[in-house]
């Protein structure tokens, strides 16, 4: 196991993923003055608030609807300006943005930064390893380069731990479950009517293949436009059919439907991951020192297939040690977002959007401390 304390001394910081947890970890260290690499394997960043067209956006408010202790996600707030507003749903609360917004926000402030570079289409396909140490990567894509591991500080935050299981340093997946998100309007319907929500909720339900799943039916920002999210679970052979078979089968059963005969403009996300494998971690039984930790402002969701159990934790947010964000037995290896070493309770928490914005951070102050 490396020795604590021993991330100091980092000259530049190389990301994998450019999510969440990833632009909030490349701004984070790019305002700290460290030169950063932000690879990315597709075309634009954002991850699953983007691609996935979340328009309410998780664990970056706390119950009481205040912003979290964390300097980046103020600061996003900020930014977002009007585009921005708080939303309560039951006991907790959320933001509520335009998914194409959002991704315009941060796309240009990646942009502000000079030694912030985005590699689009691209990734870290191999890595060198020394005993404790990443000694080099190679990066594939519009341009293959390889990068040296000496002062250099290697970020994971792919959501499927693609580094940390390319260095050996990956614990089993947590159970998954998966998610797909519609965006759609029906004219004469109001997304607004809750009563009409419920109506078309419980129609759509009967309909094939949705059947083995359960949805969430809301409201958009038109007075005509639904978001829809279907939760399922099962192998990912499964998950991928099921995919498939919904995004074709849905629009075609929908134009049958007279209630909802009148939809148009259906835009469906690619399948969307909830688990996957993790970086393995060991933290320390230390007491926790605040500045060595992170926040996370979402109860304890614990997702079996298309089912959910949630636990409200004692206290919220509740107070995580960044020793979850750190390889057990690779000095230069860190994680954040759904691939984080945390438990699968803690992880079932952390894993929503303000809990990566808030993990991303902590990354960056590891990994800048006392480096420059």
């Amino acid at each position: 196991m490396i020795e604590r304390g021993k991330e100091k001394g980092f000259r530049r910081m190389v990301i994998a993923g450019a999510g969440a947890a990833g632009i909030s970890a490349a701004l984070c260290a790019a305002k700290r003055g460290l030169p950063v690499d932000l690879i990315e394997v597709g075309r634009i960043p954002g991850g699953t608030a983007v691609k996935g067209m979340l328009h309410t956006l998780a664990g970056f408010l706390d119950s009481d609807g205040h912003l979290i202790d964390s300097e980046i996600c103020h600061e996003l707030y900020d930014r977002l300006g009007k585009d921005v507003q708080k939303r309560r749903i039951g006991r907790l609360w959320v933001l509520q943005i335009e998914p194409a917004a959002y991704g315009d926000k941060i796309t240009n402030w990646l942009k502000e930064f000079s030694r912030l570079h985005l590699h689009a289409d691209s990734k870290i396909s191999e890595l060198q390893m020394d005993k404790n140490a990443i000694r080099a990567a190679h990066v594939t894509g519009p341009i293959d380069w390889a990068i040296p591991g000496e002062g250099t500080a290697f970020v994971d935050t792919t959501g499927v731990a693609q580094l940390a299981r390319l260095a050996g340093q990956w614990q089993a997946e947590i159970v998954n479950s998966y998610a797909l998100n519609f965006r759609f309007d029906v004219k004469g319907l109001s997304s607004a009517d809750r009563a009409v929500r419920a109506a078309l909720k419980l129609e759509i339900e009967t309909l094939w293949p949705l059947k083995e799943a359960t949805i969430w039916l809301d409201s958009g920002f038109t007075n005509e436009e639904f978001f829809l999210k279907v939760n399922f679970g099962g192998p990912e052979a499964f998950a991928k059919e099921f995919a498939a078979q919904t995004q074709s089968a849905l629009p075609k059963t929908l134009s049958k439907n007279p209630r909802l005969g009148g939809y148009v403009n259906l835009r469906a996300s690619p399948l969307l991951q909830r688990g996957g494998p993790r970086l393995k971690s060991k933290p320390t039984n230390q007491p926790l020192e605040k500045e060595k930790t992170f926040v996370v402002a979402w109860p304890y969701e614990f997702w079996n297939g298309p089912k959910v159990e949630v636990e409200m934790p004692t206290e919220m947010p509740i107070r995580l040690s960044e020793d979850f964000l750190r390889a057990a037995d690779i000095e230069n290896l860190f994680a954040a977002g759904k691939c984080a070493g945390l438990p699968e309770k803690e992880m079932s928490a952390a894993r929503v959007v303000g809990g990566c914005w808030a993990m991303g951070e902590q990354v960056a102050k590891m990994t800048t401390r006392d480096s420059l």
